[in-house]
């Protein structure tokens, strides 16, 4: 299963939802000169440089840091943080984004709990999935400022694990996220219906629809 899963790896981006569109007064404002991505690379460049300037190396830089030794690379080459803001492509603004300055302070106050943080932004009007907090909030844990969530793709095993699963205890989060994937994979769709009509013939103890299923 998990080989068929890592056969059609292309599709798993497909599984990771579009950014969530700024509401439309948001998106008219002129881009702020101190973003939470110029603080970003500003905090990241400064740390990189903190290590590397004691002679440590980019392997060991990206170990101490939970970063990748690409990014590592890139910021360490850097003569000034500027430099990786400018070569950045701008981002889309999302519906998080009026949050995030009050998730950093409730950060500095002492709540680090993802589904309270959710809680309390939902309270004030947003709208967005708890995963999206947890993942804008997992910076921070590291040092590095909160920052708009980017979703990475499930790995070959993490669909296996969605797919053998039984929907209803898939949870929310991996459900959509199947969801989107079948949509756009017909071999995987195909796999999971396979699947799920296999897991149906056990539930029931009856194999009279094994000969179709085989073939």
């Amino acid at each position: 299963m998990s080989d068929v899963a890592a056969a059609h790896r292309g599709c798993l981006p497909a599984a990771v939802p579009d950014p969530e569109p700024a509401p439309a007064s948001l998106e008219e404002l002129p881009e702020p000169t101190d973003t939470p991505a110029r603080r970003h690379a500003k905090q990241l460049f400064e740390a990189v440089h903190a290590i590397t300037g004691t002679g440590r190396s980019l392997s060991a830089t990206a170990r101490e840091l939970g970063l990748n030794r690409r990014t590592v690379a890139k910021y360490a080459r850097a003569t000034s943080w500027q430099e990786r803001v400018r070569r950045t492509p701008p981002r889309r603004t999302t519906s998080l984004d009026p949050y995030l300055e009050y998730l950093q302070q409730r950060w500095d106050e002492g709540e680090h709990t993802a589904t309270v943080l959710h809680q309390e932004i939902t309270a004030r009007g947003y709208q967005g999935h708890y995963q999206r907090v947890k993942m804008a909030i997992a910076p921070l844990r590291r040092g590095l400022p909160v920052d708009t969530p980017r979703e990475r793709p499930p790995s070959p095993r993490q669909v296996t694990r969605w797919i053998t699963t039984t929907p209803s205890r898939r949870g929310l989060h991996g459900a959509e996220a199947l969801a989107r994937l079948l949509t756009h994979c017909p071999e995987l769709e195909r796999t999971h219906d396979l699947v799920r009509q296999f897991a149906a013939m056990l539930d029931a103890r009856d194999a009279a629809a094994l000969p179709n299923w085989l073939e």
